[in-house]
């Protein structure tokens, strides 16, 4: 079974207390939500980047 085809989507606010560039807050940002969706215990995932 492929599962309903329901997508979920989670928007997060994420504020840094270190100074970084543009690629580090998207990294940061990426690692961060890694960890919300293992929280969740996803079982699939989608990843999309501009980067």
């Amino acid at each position: 079974s492929q599962g309903s085809g329901a997508g979920v989507l989670i928007e997060v606010s994420l504020g840094l207390a270190f100074p970084t560039t543009n690629n580090q807050a998207e990294y940061e940002a990426f690692l961060e939500g890694l960890r919300l969706v293992e929280d969740m215990k996803a079982k699939e995932i989608k990843i999309y980047t501009d980067s």
